[in-house]
């Protein structure tokens, strides 16, 4: 891994130097052909690691707008690609956690894995009764792993320079992998927010589809679902434009329902975890990665939801205090703090027009005002509760950019608040 991360960061240094005393064209070649060989690096450095560090490579491939696209295109394999462990090693593990034999709990089973994660890899059974199951096994002595990625994730982020000089955020980070992480490696807990989501979705979102859980074939490092099967979001791109706006409006009320109807949200926007059909149907998938919503961080979401719908400061200002994103003990931000936000995110929340995703400049957008911010930021924190609400809201944005919706994304927030504000009359 030190020996990845030295030789990303000294070829980008090199091209940079090397670019600097050239045309403005060979100057871009230079560069483009610095990160594709960088990507290239760590995409295979990374489909040799377990954990974080290979979910933030997964992460980093679909974030095509704020990373360069000659970096994020090789990482994309790791979405796929990722190695796979021996099958012997596979069985073990199985084998232990199940406490039986292979050939007692399942007709057949597949010895080569569809699909490898971050935390262990899935293979296609038949159970004993003849029904198709998706087995997910988690690879070995996975916990003792997490400080060595947490750091290696460190190390990641600084040579890809996407945090350069930022060390708090680098920690923060770094926390949030580690907490993620240790929830991914309890299956009991996967098949439980799985099982829940899905009594959930069959009752509001006919169209999604979260395959059962078989409890007495799963423990505590194997989970067996009912196998179902969807097309990727790559295949999804070549949907007619109605179908992947339906797709896309989906994606986002399946995002906000979630949090204000079912108090928990799916927090992996890997795109692999999607399964796509031509209908507009929506498949999820693995929900080791689950944020629990309490009431009141769900009040302190509506509220700043709707400050930005009514384009109210001081709604505003009560959500941003309630999320732990202002200090409470600060004044208020002033005027320009107000004007900057809502010009930073109004795009989106246009009260008559379609939100462009794909041809959208807003992740550009977030990036230049960010600086325009540092003047506020012994007024504001880091709401450490959300950070993995953010991660999910980056990574849909970036799943979006490439399906290439439009969304009536007020539409979409007003009836989930409304729907919302109705079942808390109901209760009460």
């Amino acid at each position: 891994m030190s020996a990845m991360t030295t030789g990303v960061a000294g070829r980008h240094l090199g091209a940079k130097i090397i670019s600097a005393m050239t045309s403005e064209e060979n100057r871009a070649q230079k560069l483009n052909a610095s990160y594709r060989k960088s990507g290239e690096t760590i995409a295979r450095t990374l489909s040799e690691l377990k954990g974080p560090v290979m979910k933030f490579g997964q992460m980093a491939s679909i974030q095509s707008g704020f990373l360069p696209a000659a970096l994020t295109a090789p990482l994309s394999q790791l979405r796929q690609n990722a190695k796979p462990e021996p099958f012997e090693v596979i069985r073990r593990q199985l084998e232990s956690d199940l406490n039986t034999p292979i050939e007692t709990a399942f007709r057949e089973f597949e010895e080569s894995p569809f699909a490898t994660a971050s935390v262990g890899q899935v293979h296609r059974a038949t159970t004993l009764d003849g029904v198709e199951v998706a087995v997910k096994v988690q690879f070995p002595d996975m916990d003792q792993y997490v400080d060595a990625d947490v750091s290696s994730l460190t190390m990641l982020l600084k040579a890809m320079g996407t945090a350069s000089g930022q060390n708090d955020a680098l920690k923060k980070v770094a926390a949030e992998f580690r907490h993620n992480l240790e929830l991914e490696l309890d299956f009991t807990l996967e098949a439980k927010n799985q099982t829940q989501l899905r009594h959930f979705h069959e009752v509001h979102h006919p169209y999604v589809t979260i395959p059962e859980v078989f409890p007495q074939l799963s423990g505590t490092r194997v989970l067996t679902s009912a196998f179902v099967s969807g097309e990727s979001i790559e295949q999804a791109t070549a949907y007619p434009a109605q179908t992947r706006d339906l797709i896309g409006t989906r994606l986002l009320q399946i995002l906000y329902d979630q949090i204000f109807l079912a108090g928990m949200l799916h927090g992996d926007p890997n795109p692999s975890n999607y399964g796509f059909a031509p209908d507009g149907g929506i498949v999820l998938y693995d929900f080791g990665c689950v944020k629990q919503f309490t009431e009141d961080e769900a009040l302190a979401i509506a509220t700043l939801l709707h400050g930005f719908l009514d384009r109210d400061p001081d709604t505003i200002t009560l959500g941003l205090r309630q999320i732990g994103a202002l200090d409470p003990d600060a004044p208020p931000p002033d005027d320009e703090f107000f004007q900057l936000l809502l010009e930073m995110l109004s795009l989106p929340l246009h009260p008559e027009r379609p939100f462009d995703v794909a041809h959208s400049d807003m992740h550009l957008r977030v990036m230049s005002y960010l600086g325009r911010f540092r003047k506020y930021r012994k007024q504001l924190n880091i709401p450490h509760r959300l950070l993995l609400l953010q991660r999910v809201n980056v990574g849909s944005y970036g799943n979006l950019r490439k399906l290439g919706a439009k969304i009536h994304v007020r539409s979409v927030i007003e009836e989930t608040l409304r729907k919302a504000a109705a079942v808390k009359s109901e209760s009460t």
